[in-house]
């Protein structure tokens, strides 16, 4: 078919309006004649205009072979109508081929700058569906491994795909060292059982050429043999170790002779199996032997770094390898034990075979690879093989642990083995053993090495343990080190344990170290026991152990802080009136400043304290540290909620209970209107005295004015405000009196205090709205108010929060994506994990979404914008309704 024909056949189907037709004819043509008319297409598809044009490609689809694409790429050129540039762009986003990616991204600046953004997101969903194949490009460029390397291969097994699989194999074979060991690793997680075979094969590749390469080393860095050589010996040595015959000799030779000295480089190279970067050092060192000059000190001292570094990598590739083996045989459930194949690969006198074979049983994870595993650890031939065999062990479940295990506690002499056995047995579960055996036969030089694994693992119950040792060391070293541990489990145990090293007659570094453990970890009542003890100390020694104290208590988190460290309110304000120090002065400031004041039994009497040093009528503080008191007395009232000037509430309440006992009847009545007109529960906040003396005051002043109406209600008043059970019981009392009038105000004051009684507080609401803006703006609005809040900005996110946590009340937003406010509160009182009231908050003017919402019973809508003032206003009304 010709162009003519074909123009004409597509045109006689894009008028019948026949798509189906067309699809048709495409997958009939392409099938059978795709090679003459694929090159056509593009320039009948420049021709075609408007709708035709997107028929004509909607067609196409139906193939989608990756040589359509500059059809389409050929299309959006040519068309310069930008709507149906956009179309011609949504059509190509269907396509599945890797190369559309490229094709489309060598378009940027030759379209529209209109259809920009759009262009951005059918790459971002073409890129979506080839993930893999970006993350194979970049793994194949990355030669030297390191981090983007392993971030590459982690974001590949993230997402695994088909084509890895392959891939992996061919780096397996042609890959530098670094991405045969990422290729390892990845066929670890992407590799089945029909690959045993296939890395068989490469294992003992890889172990001929590592034999190979060692005595190349052997070979090379014998600095003795260059003066006895000239280059053309050289054919005869690499030939005896790689096994060239003459013509191969020969053609090194010709080679040297003739100068060129790449192409015989590239012999070796060929012959040995050599890769980067090892390669790149001998390439430098071939090119001066090659040429007849003899090595230089340095050079041989670069080389043999270049071969020690390829050992090891070529130890790591050969230890996976067998790894693999040993997953694969797993997860294929083979029946045969490559034990003796794997043991073929490598000589009897290799030094590393135990290694390996202890690499391929880690992956078997069978009762016979553990029975063999245990015989290494029994007989190892060296410590390396030893450390390689438990660590091995630490991968296996393990119903009990191997006596042996424990034996090497006190058999073997290496404290890295000592380390690592101890490691094993917490990881493993068995760290009650490890504890009986150090109790029981206790050797001092297990103590530390001990104390650092149970620390680092925090061990249940460790700090018992470690309490024990302590009492047992008798080396202050030792006993150093136990105490450090001990602060990785904060407990009233660590603090009993400790406390002895803090007081007199220790050296010093251990005292330090003492009291920094039980300051981070000696319990709630630390502080205290580190004040008993600096009691026993003289004023002199004292004095310097709190300043070591502060400076600590100033470097330290505030979540570290034990509990009771604000409860010793005249230590510090002592420290702050009397120390001369300014440095210490800002260390006890500081740590005031981070306390968590929650914890204070007596906050604003703590306010006072801080407020009167501030006025340093003695005169020994600067400025600075005044200003930083009155701040810091303002910052604990803010965060408690204590009311500012709470100290002149206090003066003001005990003048006016002066007054209230004046002898004479008409001014303590006077009084007594007064305190009723002024008084605020908050005042007797953390006062006991004026709280007993102002119930006795009223008591008596109900004695006083019995028969007096207008002063009984005023004593009603004031003891339904105070809500103290003993004035309640007078308010009781009430209802039998004569007096109508007084029986009435009664009646109403019982019920107000019953109501308040009844009254629900809210404390912890949750939030629920799409716009980030507005629950960032409730969070602080509503946190500053003294509520509890936590927000979610999806409706599925708020369901799975209200599931682990209970809430005062909810506030809602009526109009949310993929579930509107209306079915959320409806499901969630289905599900019965709704707030028991919530507030429903809207930008919608509908009257129709206003009743929809108050047919579920909410307790109050607001549309947006409202002041913020409204809203709590709301919530304290809620609080007060039964």
């Amino acid at each position: 078919m010709n162009e003519q024909m074909l123009r004409e056949r597509v045109e006689d189907i894009l008028n019948t309006g026949n798509d189906k037709l067309l699809r048709q004819f495409f997958e009939r043509e392409l099938r059978t004649n795709r090679r003459q008319i694929v090159p056509l297409l593009s320039t009948l598809v420049e021709e075609l205009e408007g709708r035709q044009r997107l028929t004509f490609l909607e067609g196409l689809l139906v193939d989608d072979g990756p040589d359509l694409i500059p059809v389409f790429i050929a299309a959006l050129l040519a068309e310069r109508n930008h709507l149906f540039a956009k179309s011609i762009l949504l059509i190509y986003r269907n396509l599945e081929h890797f190369e559309a990616i490229a094709a489309l991204d060598n378009l940027r600046g030759r379209l529209p700058n209109q259809l920009d953004g759009l262009l951005e997101k059918v790459m971002e969903v073409l890129r979506g569906r080839h993930h893999h194949r970006f993350f194979m490009q970049a793994f194949s460029a990355e030669r030297e491994g390191g981090e983007a390397l392993e971030t590459i291969l982690a974001d590949m097994l993230e997402k695994p795909n088909s084509e890895y699989k392959d891939f992996f194999l061919k780096h397996l074979r042609r890959g530098t060292l670094p991405q045969q060991l990422a290729a390892l690793r990845g066929l670890v997680k992407v590799g089945e059982g029909d690959l045993l075979e296939e890395l068989l094969g490469f294992l003992g590749d890889a172990a001929k050429n590592r034999e190979r390469t060692d005595k190349l080393r052997l070979l090379l860095l014998n600095e003795a043999g260059y003066a006895e050589r000239v280059p053309g010996d050289y054919a005869s040595l690499f030939g005896a170790i790689v096994g060239w015959d003459e013509e191969k000799q020969q053609q090194f030779v010709t080679a040297l002779q003739e100068g060129r000295n790449d192409p015989a480089a590239s012999l070796v190279r060929l012959a040995f199996g050599l890769r980067e970067p090892l390669w790149l050092e001998l390439r430098v060192f071939f090119d001066h032997i090659f040429s007849g000059e003899a090595p230089t000190h340095a050079g041989l001292v670069r080389l043999k770094a270049a071969f020690d570094d390829w050992e090891g990598r070529q130890e790591a590739l050969l230890e996976t390898a067998c790894h693999l083996l040993g997953c694969l045989r797993r997860q294929a459930s083979a029946s045969e034990d490559l034990t003796q194949k794997i043991e073929a690969v490598f000589g009897e006198s290799d030094p590393l075979r135990p290694v390996f074979m202890v690499a391929y049983l880690k992956g078997c994870q069978s009762k016979n690879a553990l029975k063999m595993l245990q015989a290494y650890i029994s007989f190892p031939p060296d410590d390396h093989v030893l450390s390689v065999a438990l660590e091995a062990l630490g991968s296996f479940q393990l119903e009990m642990l191997p006596p042996q295990v424990i034996n090497l506690l006190h058999e073997h002499e290496s404290h890295d083995i000592h380390r690592q056995v101890m490691e094993l047995i917490v990881r493993a579960g068995f760290a009650e053993m490890l504890f009986e055996d150090l109790l029981v036969e206790f050797k001092p030089e297990l103590a530390k090495t001990a104390a650092q694994v149970i620390a680092a693992h925090k061990v249940p119950e460790g700090e018992i343990c470690l309490g024990k040792l302590l009492e047992q060391v008798v080396d202050d070293d030792q006993a150093l080190g136990l105490i450090e541990a001990l602060g990785a489990f904060p407990s009233p145990e660590t603090g009993e344990a400790v406390a002895p090293f803090f007081q007199p007659g220790n050296p010093k570094e251990i005292r330090d170290a003492a009291l920094q453990t039980l300051l981070r970890a000696g319990g709630p009542r630390a502080f205290a026991t580190v004040l008993d003890v600096l009691a026993l100390y003289p004023t002199q020694k004292r004095k310097q152990l709190s300043a070591g104290m502060c400076r600590l208590l100033a470097d330290m988190d505030e979540e570290e802080y034990p509990e009771d460290i604000v409860w010793a309110m005249e230590f510090w304000t002592t420290l702050l009136c009397e120390e001369r120090d300014p440095e210490v002065r800002e260390w006890v400031l500081t740590t005031l400043r981070k306390v968590d004041w929650k914890n204070a039994h007596h906050p604003s009497v703590w306010v006072e304290s801080l407020r009167e040093i501030a006025e340093n009528r003695q005169g020994k503080l600067e400025s600075s540290d005044c200003m930083h008191l009155k701040t810091l007395a303002y910052k604990v009232e803010s965060k408690l909620g204590l009311r500012q000037g709470a100290g002149q509430d206090r003066k003001s309440l005990t003048f006016m209970l002066d007054k209230v006992d004046d002898p004479c009847h008409h001014g303590s009545a006077g009084a007594f209107r007064r305190l009723n007109l002024m008084f605020k529960p908050h005042m007797l906040e953390d006062y006991p005295y004026e709280f007993e003396r102002l119930i006795n005051s009223v008591c008596q002043f109900y004695e006083r004015n019995q028969g007096v109406p207008e002063l009984i209600k005023i004593a009603i008043s004031l003891s339904v405000r105070i809500g103290d059970p003993r004035l309640m019981e007078r308010v009781d009392a009430c209802l039998a009196d004569p007096d109508p009038g007084v029986v009435q105000f009664a009646d109403r004051a019982v019920a107000m205090m019953q109501q308040r009684d009844n009254a629900r507080p809210v404390r912890s609401i949750h939030v629920v709205d799409d716009t980030r803006l507005i629950t960032k703006t409730l969070h602080s609005v509503l946190s500053k108010a003294g509520f509890e809040v936590d927000i979610d900005n999806h409706p599925s996110d708020g369901m799975a929060r209200l599931t682990q946590k209970h809430y005062d009340l909810g506030i809602v937003d009526l109009i949310m994506p993929l579930m509107d406010g209306v079915a959320y509160i409806r499901e969630i009182r289905e599900r019965r994990l709704a707030p028991d009231r919530i507030i429903v908050i809207t930008s919608s003017r509908n009257a129709g979404d206003h009743q929809r919402a108050n047919a579920l019973g909410i307790d109050g809508l607001l549309l947006k914008p409202f002041p913020m003032g409204k809203l709590v206003a709301l919530i304290e009304n809620l609080a007060a309704s039964v």
